[in-house]
């Protein structure tokens, strides 16, 4: 499982890594975007545009499926389950932010553990940096955009600070890491 987050200068950041991943990806992606109520569903059609992989707002009772990136709809935290399911709650906002990239990567480091891909993108603020943490923990990879690329460097900054991090690199990097990541644990599994 990937699991991304991100804030400032996000649409741009996601839109980088996500047009780079072939349509033949064979791992979810799920991700948290803080932008204005109004425009999530604009963002994933945005996304769409470029992207060879289907890019989809969660609905409730919906699983995960490879090669499908599913953002975390307007004011709903977003979660994943056990059994692949993903779970969608109004509970009260994480680092004053609903939907917050922390719930999202707790759930991903507790559930997908050493099999999960945590990346931490631009963003103000340090909303992801303990759920990032908690991904490396449980053995997965973990990766934060560098301040050199980052629009705001807040909460990736943050997620460095706390050794979340398992690796930082520029924006463009991010994607062949990523495929080097995902194929490697595919040819192993």
């Amino acid at each position: 499982l990937v699991a991304i987050g991100a804030s400032t200068g996000g649409p741009a950041a996601l839109n980088t890594i996500l047009s780079t991943l072939p349509a033949d990806f064979p791992t979810p992606v799920v991700l948290v975007q803080h932008i204005t109520p109004g425009f999530t569903n604009g963002l994933a059609t945005w996304l769409q545009s470029s992207c060879r992989l289907p890019v989809r707002l969660v609905q409730p009772n919906e699983r995960l499926r490879p090669g499908v990136v599913f953002i975390a709809p307007d004011d709903y935290h977003l979660t994943v389950e056990n059994g692949g399911w993903l779970g969608l709650a109004q509970s009260a906002p994480v680092n004053h932010v609903r939907p917050s990239v922390n719930v999202l990567f707790h759930s991903v480091g507790q559930i997908y553990g050493a099999t999960a891909v945590g990346i931490l993108l631009t963003g103000m603020g340090e909303d992801g940096a303990s759920g990032l943490r908690t991904i490396r923990q449980h053995g997965g990879v973990t990766i934060g955009q560098d301040e050199a690329t980052s629009v705001v460097y807040g909460m990736p900054k943050a997620a460095a600070d706390l050794d979340a991090c398992s690796t930082i690199l520029p924006l463009k990097q991010i994607a062949a890491y990523l495929l080097r990541v995902v194929m490697r644990s595919r040819d192993l599994g």
